[in-house]
């Protein structure tokens, strides 16, 4: 029969795999209900640190080597997963050279996972404890450090791109981060375990708690980066009139609303009755994009000024326009009004259809 070593190591580490697992839960669980994309990856990243801690603990408790392994095994599910998480919140699309070179570590890992010596115990601590050696371990390292510079670099742009009202909860974010990233890759390059066991997956543990915790109660923070909103118009096409504005950054300068207004209208109409292509949907410039989504049952159009489009934009839009464009408040006689505070009700719907913006 195998011996069994329940040290405070291995609680610890049970105790956070359980932690790790709620955050999990609760995760999916928001994914659920927003679909955003972000959190789904998220989610899955916490699945394979779950995986880790659950394997460190059985691992030391039956001082196992073979069941050490998995622990590196699932830390490759959180490289790939921690890919698609920061191109999801900076990028409109994947970037495939983050594959590429994370594949080729990875390789190593696999490769030098077969050497001899590539998990030993080490008995030079307070409690014996499995850990990784050699070849495997400069590869893990290197596995390590590549996560934790994809992750150093867009969570450091969150904080620098943050408006004032959001800067506490990006700190809080990154802190987040410095616990389950970059404090364990400290602790593993200084073999700080010996000293303190369990240290690293508490680390690991409170930053998952606090990364989820921000991340679920600050949606906004997920998109600050990918794009810049300025500007939403309802626009009246029998007139060209703006019957709505709402303003998401306010830079303090005037905007010519009637001139752009109108602009719209031509520019829509132009295309519509000589290209006879259909209405215009986007309108991309050096330094910004406008999307327009129209009603095909009230002369109706909405205007979104960006400085570039995004999936989660598109999708919030088309939900935004549809909720709108359906109200009994829109297609009865409010639609031909000339009072403005007559349509003040859109804004109920801004709220609701782009919380998420900044």
């Amino acid at each position: 029969m195998a011996q069994i070593f329940w040290t405070l190591g291995v609680i610890i580490s049970f105790s956070a795999a359980l932690f790790i697992l709620l955050c999990v839960l609760f995760t999916l669980n928001h994914y659920r209900k927003t679909h955003y994309k972000h959190l789904l990856y998220y989610a899955v990243m916490w699945v394979f640190w779950f995986i880790w801690e659950v394997f460190q603990a059985i691992s030391d408790l039956f001082l196992s080597v073979k069941l050490h392994l998995i622990c590196f095994y699932a830390l490759i599910g959180v490289g790939y997963f921690t890919i698609l998480y920061v191109d999801v919140i900076t990028l409109e699309t994947h970037d495939i050279r983050k594959f590429v070179v994370l594949t080729a570590i990875v390789m190593l890992v696999i490769v030098f996972s077969f050497d001899e010596n590539a998990v030993i115990i080490d008995y030079d601590g307070i409690q014996p404890y499995p850990t990784m050696h050699g070849r495997f371990r400069v590869a893990n390292l290197m596995l390590m450090a590549f996560i934790i510079s994809l992750l150093l670099f867009s969570n450091v742009n969150l904080l620098r791109r943050s408006p004032k009202h959001l800067l506490h909860h990006s700190r809080n974010n990154l802190f987040g981060f410095i616990m389950y990233g970059i404090l364990p890759y400290i602790i593993q390059y200084t073999k700080l375990e010996k000293i303190v066991p369990g240290i690293a997956n508490s680390a690991i543990a409170i930053g998952v708690i606090i990364a989820t915790y921000t991340l679920i109660n600050t949606p906004q923070l997920a998109f600050i980066l990918p794009f810049t909103l300025e500007r939403l118009l309802i626009i009246d096409s029998h007139n060209g009139m703006s019957i709505f504005t709402h303003e998401f950054n306010d830079k303090g300068k005037e905007f010519p609303e009637a001139i752009f207004s109108g602009f719209m209208k031509a520019t829509g109409n132009l295309f519509d009755y000589t290209l006879n292509r259909g209405k215009v949907r986007q309108i991309i410039l050096e330094n910004a994009t406008l999307l327009v989504k129209s009603s095909s049952t009230t002369p109706l159009f909405a205007v979104i000024i960006t400085d570039k489009a995004s999936p989660s934009l598109i999708k919030s839009l088309d939900a935004f326009t549809k909720k709108l464009f359906s109200d009994h408040r829109i297609t009865g006689n409010y639609v031909y009004s000339t009072v403005l505070n007559d349509y003040f009700f859109i804004k109920d719907y801004v709220e609701d259809y782009f919380s998420f913006v900044p």
